[in-house]
């Protein structure tokens, strides 16, 4: 099976750039897991109002539900650009092991490229994501994204199917089926 990494195809900006904004708007918030959370949340929503994700992730189910290698690669190339800094920090119950968080190191505006390259209307929904799921715990986070659908109904190491189709108007059938 060919290996679809960033390493082996061209680096997405539009993906970093999200990466990216969602550690400044975040600043010190986001560790891997839950960036990686809240970039499936983002092609999850885009894949619903747009038809398609936002950015070139592809996600898998894995142990802890929707994951991307993708992402370590990105994170890589924004910690090399000095765009991101990643600290680790000791675990309180075990001081050997380690967990990380993301940093803004340089500042860019990332929204204003964002919004001339995807529009506005996709950036709304990058701030939506950042709002509504940013500053909930990891746990909060996890508990939703692992209740959805898209994820309960992935097998084990499958790729995720992101919503394909916009929903469109109600037909006159299912306006005459509401319940109201």
């Amino acid at each position: 099976m060919p290996d679809d990494t960033p390493k082996q195809k061209q680096m997405d900006r539009i993906t970093a750039l999200i990466m990216y904004y969602f550690v400044t708007a975040l600043n010190g918030v986001l560790g891997k897991t839950h960036l990686q959370k809240l970039m499936f949340l983002t092609d999850l929503l885009a894949s619903k109002r747009f038809g398609e994700p936002i950015s070139k992730m592809s996600y898998v189910r894995y142990t802890h539900g929707p994951y991307s290698r993708d992402l370590d690669t990105y994170i890589e190339k924004l910690v090399k650009s000095e765009l991101v800094e990643e600290r680790k920090f000791p675990m309180f119950n075990n001081p050997e092991n380690y967990y990380y968080r993301f940093y803004r190191s340089k500042v860019f505006d990332a929204k204003d490229y964002l919004v001339q390259n995807i529009g506005a209307e996709k950036m709304l929904l990058i701030d939506e994501v950042a709002q509504s799921y940013g500053n909930k715990s990891l746990q909060e986070v996890l508990d939703f994204v692992y209740g959805l659908e898209e994820v309960k109904d992935a097998t084990f190491e499958s790729p995720i199917e992101l919503a394909k189709t916009i929903k469109s108007e109600p037909t006159e059938e299912e306006i005459e089926e509401a319940p109201f």
